[in-house]
């Protein structure tokens, strides 16, 4: 059976995401492990000691969250912890800038993944056309391409899928998110899409899916990262696609705000995260 205490910490994370919760739970398990009682029996030095037993600052963060949450439901002082999670975020910083630093090397160029889409529409492969044209102009994500194709507004009904409305009347495309990762603060993005090479691909692929038993872009959705993967140029997939489009614009602040838009990402996160030629 679960401990009072764990049980106690599912209750304030009710309004959270099934990955959240799963995320927390996992990270309570593991510490609690570690110091081999109760949160509420010990210290904030004791958990903290339990805590730096992992040499992981990624792991180290997860524990760190969900000691804070334990000790703030039962108002113990968590100032300590908070002190050490800030310091393990200059930690994750530096590990991300060193990592990036070895991909700004062997990335390809903005250049090479334009090429490269330029091949696939002269090759009619509409669907991965779609695909790179959307990582690189709109820097989807991965789940943001579990997409429906409509060719009526109308038809644009359920608030919680992603749509690629064809306009024929006026020869543009409007791309509708309803599900992406961090909808919940930024809500549903539309884009309008009035590039003639795109609006040709998305009429011959929706000709071609017509007979087909769903109008989706990628027809299986627990295959979705697979499917983007093998459509990028040599298969380094959506997030080093957003790094290339990052890396390429960095001193462009209009783009890059553009970039944030899109993406649903702040821009100090963007910079920080993606922007793997900073040094």
């Amino acid at each position: 059976k679960m401990s009072t205490e764990l049980e106690q910490l599912m209750l304030t994370l009710e309004d959270k995401t099934k990955a959240t919760k799963t995320n927390y739970k996992s990270a309570y398990k593991k510490l609690r492990k570690v110091v081999e009682k109760d949160f509420a029996e010990l210290s904030e030095d004791d958990l903290i000691n339990g805590i730096k037993t992992s040499d992981n600052p990624n792991s180290q963060q997860a524990t760190i969250n969900v000691a804070i949450l334990v000790y703030k439901s039962l108002d113990k002082s968590v100032e300590k912890l908070i002190k050490l999670r800030e310091e393990n975020k200059q930690k994750i910083k530096l590990l991300i800038k060193a990592k990036n630093g070895a991909l700004c090397v062997s990335l390809p160029s903005y250049n090479q993944l334009i090429g490269h889409l330029d091949g696939l529409y002269e090759a009619s492969k509409w669907q991965e056309y779609i695909i790179c044209y959307l990582l690189i102009n709109i820097n989807c994500r991965n789940k943001d391409l579990n997409i429906e194709f409509v060719s009526r507004k109308g038809d644009m009904l359920d608030k919680t899928r992603n749509y690629i409305w064809f306009n024929l009347l006026k020869k543009n495309i409007t791309l509708v998110r309803n599900e992406y990762k961090t909808v919940g603060t930024y809500g549903q993005k539309v884009n309008l899409i009035t590039n003639a090479f795109f609006f040709n691909a998305v009429k011959k692929y929706m000709a071609a899916i017509k007979h087909e038993p769903t109008n989706l872009l990628i027809p299986n959705e627990s295959q979705i990262a697979y499917y983007i993967q093998k459509s990028t140029f040599d298969q380094i997939g959506s997030s080093n696609y957003m790094k290339i489009c990052v890396n390429h614009f960095r001193d462009n602040l209009n783009k890059i705000t553009e970039i944030s838009e899109n993406r649903g990402t702040d821009i100090q996160t963007i910079l920080e995260n993606y922007d793997v030629c900073s040094q």
